[in-house]
């Protein structure tokens, strides 16, 4: 669409000593002028603005599946400790006081294992923290919390199976 502009004036014409009221409008005729320029810059504009798109959305994705791996290594580690490493050392622990008390350890290894149980606990605890700062970050990537998401049958027999899908 072409701009109409307009122009209003007085002119003094000094031969006569005479003022005139001018008036006058213009309107260009695209023909030769299409705005292939401002297509071209639209264009290019669109063209970027999908790249900013496709750029964020693999963003995004990175930053999606990163968490991901962080939240199913915590939780594997976890297990392990929880499951595992903790029960064992408490046995431990419990089997050296019990040594202990019967005169046939040392002090020192009582405290021993008694340090090995507790950085355990500690690393178990890290190891939650982790897994729950995962959760939140994915929480907040996919606009939803992980428990209203829907969970199929198979998934629900094998957990890890879809996880590794």
């Amino acid at each position: 669409m072409p701009d109409m502009t307009g122009r209003l004036g007085i002119k003094h014409h000094n031969e006569d000593d005479q003022m005139a009221l001018v008036v006058g409008i213009s309107l260009p005729l695209p023909i030769f002028d299409r705005r292939e320029d401002d297509v071209l810059t639209a264009r290019l504009r669109m063209t970027g603005a999908r790249q900013r798109q496709r750029d964020t959305q693999l963003r995004l994705e990175n930053m999606l599946s990163q968490a991901y791996a962080q939240l199913a290594d915590s939780h594997d580690l976890a297990t392990v400790l929880q499951h595992r490493a903790i029960p064992a050392a408490t046995e431990a622990y419990q089997a050296t006081q019990q040594s202990f008390n019967e005169g046939k350890l040392p002090f020192l290894d009582v405290l021993d294992t008694q340090r090995t149980l507790f950085e355990l606990e500690h690393r178990y605890i890290t190891v939650l923290q982790d897994y729950h700062l995962a959760a939140a970050q994915i929480e907040s990537l996919i606009g939803s919390r992980l428990t209203d998401l829907p969970i199929s049958e198979k998934q629900k027999e094998n957990p890890h199976e879809s996880s590794k899908e």
